[in-house]
């Protein structure tokens, strides 16, 4: 995608963070279960109880468990916390991070840990991919790959080419396709929670508000309101 643009540059807002040590607690791994049934936390104590089990969730990157991470900049704030591009301090290697206060989010906790879920069990080139997944002091910890950036910030500088366009929504209807076939609803696409990398790849990001397809939550409406269609 060599025709992409100049993407903006983000502003940089440490928010007083300089580190997140990585420590041994794991959310469970979904691929441990059968059950593609949403686990309920009533609270933020059940809901840190659940991630003390026996196997690890790390995806990929295996360097990134155990090892601690440098916050560089905050790159974007989304319904459950803050986004920050971080560097593990012993590979180098870069990621994103949220940071999720669940003392703070106790009315969120099962949105909370349905939008993990939903990153685990996906596994797309279309979908923006989970890492790790760990607890320190009262904040859950979500390592994800690392990307650019997102449309949204191309909006503000007169929008994008027709190809580029016609590329983007190329890319996001395959990680719909692929969300779909594995009984998942995205419901809350925007420009803001489409991606891309420094390749020009397109991903998906941000399940907030991903479920899994029932016949009762096809017909439900939620999603920005701003971006919701119509109908």
């Amino acid at each position: 995608m060599s025709f992409w643009p100049k993407p903006p540059h983000f502003s940089t807002d440490a928010m007083g963070l300089s580190q997140v040590p990585a420590v041994s607690t794991h959310l469970a791994s979904p691929t441990a279960s059968t059950d593609a049934s949403p686990r309920s936390y009533s609270s933020v104590g059940s809901f840190r109880n659940s991630l003390h089990s026996s196997f690890n969730s790390s995806r990929g990157g295996a360097g990134l468990a155990g090892h601690d991470f440098e916050l560089l900049e905050c790159i974007g704030c989304g319904a459950f916390g803050k986004v920050f591009r971080a560097r593990e301090r012993t590979s180098k290697e870069t990621v994103a991070i949220k940071l999720i206060d669940m003392e703070t989010a106790d009315d969120d906790i099962e949105d909370i840990q349905k939008e993990v879920e939903v990153m685990a069990h996906c596994n797309s080139k279309h979908l923006v991919q989970y890492l790790h997944s760990y607890v320190y002091d009262t904040k859950l910890c979500v390592v994800m790959e690392y990307l650019a950036g997102s449309v949204r910030a191309f909006l503000s500088c007169g929008g994008l080419p027709e190809e580029c366009t016609q590329a983007i929504l190329h890319e996001v209807l395959q990680g719909l396709a692929y969300l779909h076939d594995e009984g998942k609803m995205h419901r809350d696409i925007k420009a803001a929670n489409i991606l891309y990398s420094p390749r020009g790849e397109i991903k998906l990001a941000d399940f907030g508000v991903a479920r899994q397809i029932t016949q009762t939550l096809a017909k439900s409406f939620v999603g920005t309101p701003f971006w919701m269609a119509p109908e």
